[in-house]
């Protein structure tokens, strides 16, 4: 199986970057999407999610947690993680951003 069949995808600056699996990405964005009804602050939703997952997924939350608190928003803290969101998902989250 090749690199990009496994997802590291073409848009990443590193092709050893690893892209969040599939599954990974779905569980993240139900409890993403749970926590913004629930009124749960951003901060505190990425510092609990970065504590999720594989080693690859809790760096880059943590990197998305990091970003979030200093004042970043959430769709420029997904850029900087080389490619490990998928191009679609980091569009959607910067069209929520800009929609409120």
């Amino acid at each position: 199986m090749s690199l990009a069949a496994e997802g590291s995808g073409a848009e990443n600056s590193n092709m050893f970057t690893p892209r969040i699996k599939t599954k990974s990405l779905v569980e993240l964005c139900r409890r993403v999407g749970t926590s913004i009804e629930a009124g749960i602050d951003a901060r505190r939703m990425w510092s609990q999610e970065a504590e999720r997952g594989s080693w690859a997924q809790r760096h880059h939350l943590g990197q998305i947690s990091r970003d979030v608190n200093s004042g970043i928003s959430i769709s420029d803290a997904m850029e900087a993680t080389d490619g490990y969101f998928p191009l679609p998902v980091r569009e959607m989250v910067a069209v929520g951003e800009q929609a409120g």
